[in-house]
C-alpha cells in the first residue's frame, strides 16, 4: 500500500502518490494534475531543452531589479511569478542567440539554426562525422564550407561565441567568418586557429582589434574555444582557460557578405579549414565565467 506522509491530496503530500500527482493552487482554488514526466529525460532533445532553461536562469540573473520588474508586473495579470513569466518568454524567443548551429549533421544539405533568426546553413562538401555533442561536420580544407546568409551585427555591443573544434592542421584556418570579402576593410568578425595560435578579431566603430594568444591546438582532439567582448575588453578562451585580453571598444561593423563556418574568402587569396566542427554559438551578450564553465562541461552521451 502507497505510504503517504500527508494527507493524499494536500499540497504536502509526498511518498509514491506524491511522486505522480503535482497540486497547484490557482485564483484560490487548488488544483491536482498528473506531474508530467519526460518518456526518455536522456534524449539529446530533452537535454537541450534543459540547456536553453539553464541559458534562460543565467540570463534572468544578468537583469538589473527594475528589469525584473518589468516581468513581475506582466506576471500577475497571469497569476504567474516573474521568473516564470520570463522563462517562458525565453523559451519561446531565445532574444540573447543571434545565431546557434549545433552541426548534429546527420543528413541534408542544410545544417539547421537552432535560435529564432533562422539563419540556416547551407553544406557545401562537408561531411557529417561523429561529433563532440552528437553529430558535426568535417571540412577537408580544399573548400568545403557551410554559408549562413547575411548576419546583421551593427547593433551589437557584446558578443560571446562558443566552437567545438578538432584537428591536426596548424595552417591558417577559420572556424567562423561573417564576412566574405576583405574582412580587415570592410568584415566585422573572424575567428579561428594559426600557426598555433588563435585568432579572435573584430571590426568595430572604433576600428579593428586582434588577440592573437598562443596556444597549442592540432592534437586531433575536441576542445572548446570561446571569445568573449563586453564592449571594452575582448578575451579568448581555451577549453575553459583565459588566455589572456585585449582592450577594444565599440559596436561591431555591419558585414558585407554571408556568414561562413569553416572557410573565409579574402581578396585576393580564400582560406578554408581543416578538421571537424561542431555546436557554434553565437550570443549577444558577455556570458559570465561560471557560464563558459556550465557550456565547457556539457556533454553528450551523458
Amino acid at each position: 500500500m502507497t505510504k503517504l506522509k500527508s494527507p493524499a491530496l494536500s499540497l504536502g503530500a509526498k511518498g509514491t502518490l506524491g511522486d505522480t500527482i503535482t497540486f497547484q493552487r490557482r485564483l484560490g482554488t487548488n488544483f491536482a494534475r498528473e506531474k508530467p514526466i519526460p518518456t526518455d529525460p536522456r534524449s539529446l532533445a530533452q537535454i537541450y531543452q534543459r540547456w536553453d532553461y539553464q541559458n534562460g536562469i543565467s540570463y534572468w540573473n544578468t537583469l538589473s531589479n527594475a528589469q525584473k520588474q518589468t516581468y513581475k508586473t506582466a506576471a500577475s495579470r497571469h497569476h504567474m511569478t516573474g521568473f516564470a513569466y520570463f522563462m517562458r518568454y525565453y523559451l519561446n524567443n531565445l532574444p540573447d542567440i543571434l545565431a546557434r548551429w549545433r552541426l548534429d549533421g546527420h543528413s541534408g544539405a542544410i545544417a539547421p539554426d537552432s535560435s529564432k533568426n533562422n539563419y540556416n546553413g547551407i553544406v557545401v562538401g562537408a561531411s557529417p562525422v561523429t561529433g563532440y555533442i552528437d553529430g558535426a561536420y568535417y571540412f577537408d580544407g580544399l573548400n568545403d564550407r557551410i554559408t549562413c546568409g547575411f548576419i546583421p551585427t551593427n547593433t551589437i555591443t557584446a558578443y560571446t561565441v562558443l566552437i567545438w573544434f578538432k584537428t591536426t592542421i596548424i595552417a591558417g584556418i577559420p572556424l567562423l567568418t561573417n564576412d566574405r570579402t576583405a574582412p580587415i576593410a570592410r568584415g566585422s568578425l573572424f575567428l579561428g586557429l594559426d600557426i598555433n595560435r588563435i585568432y579572435h578579431w573584430n571590426l568595430t566603430t572604433t576600428g579593428p582589434h586582434l588577440h592573437q594568444p598562443a596556444q597549442v591546438y592540432n592534437d586531433n582532439l575536441w576542445h572548446l574555444v570561446a571569445y568573449r567582448y563586453n564592449g571594452t575588453i575582448m578575451e579568448t578562451f581555451y577549453d575553459n582557460i583565459n588566455l589572456g585580453n585585449f582592450a577594444c571598444t565599440g559596436t561591431l561593423i555591419q558585414p558585407t557578405a554571408d556568414t561562413m563556418l569553416g572557410a573565409r574568402d579574402d581578396i585576393p587569396v580564400s582560406s578554408f579549414y581543416t578538421g571537424d566542427e561542431d555546436h557554434v554559438l553565437f550570443f549577444t551578450r558577455a556570458l559570465s565565467d561560471a557560464d563558459l564553465t556550465r557550456h565547457f562541461e556539457r556533454r553528450y552521451p551523458l
